[in-house]
C-alpha cells in the first residue's frame, strides 16, 4: 500500500507560509505588515486574509491609541478593508496597531498565524 502525504503551503503577500502543526487548512487568519494606500493598485487597502471566520471584530489604532478604523463585518475586512483614511483624509505614515476578536466556525478564538490577537503594521502613503 502506497502512502501519500500532502504538505500545504499558503502564499500571502508574496510570502510562503506553512500551516502551523495541528492547524486546519479551513481555519486561518492573517494580516499584512505593510500597506500603501497611494492609489497605485498595489496594497492600497489593509485587508484581513483567512478562511473559516464566523464572528469578527477588527479595530485599528494609531500610535496614540486613537481608533482609526473599526468593523464587525468579516466580508468588509476581507473584501474592502481599510482605505487608510481618517475622517476623509489620508492617515499619516507610521506604525498602526490592529486588534481582532471573534471566533472561527469551529468555535476557536480568532488569532493570526503567529497565535496573536493583535499586531502592528506600517502605513506608507
Amino acid at each position: 500500500m502506497r502512502k501519500i502525504f500532502y504538505f500545504i503551503l499558503l502564499v500571502l503577500l508574496g510570502k510562503v507560509m506553512p500551516l502551523p502543526a495541528g492547524a486546519q487548512a479551513a481555519e486561518w487568519l492573517d494580516f499584512p505588515t505593510l500597506f500603501t494606500p497611494n492609489g497605485d493598485g498595489n496594497n492600497d487597502f489593509f485587508k484581513a486574509y483567512g478562511e473559516g471566520v464566523k464572528d469578527f471584530h477588527l479595530r485599528i489604532y494609531n500610535r496614540q491609541g486613537v481608533l482609526c478604523y473599526e468593523t464587525t463585518s468579516w466580508e468588509e475586512a476581507r473584501d474592502r478593508g481599510w482605505d487608510g483614511r481618517i475622517g476623509g483624509q489620508l492617515a499619516p505614515a507610521g506604525v498602526y496597531m490592529w486588534l481582532v476578536e471573534g471566533t472561527f466556525v469551529s468555535g476557536e478564538a480568532l488569532q493570526d498565524r503567529r497565535s496573536k490577537k493583535h499586531g502592528s503594521f506600517y502605513l506608507q502613503p
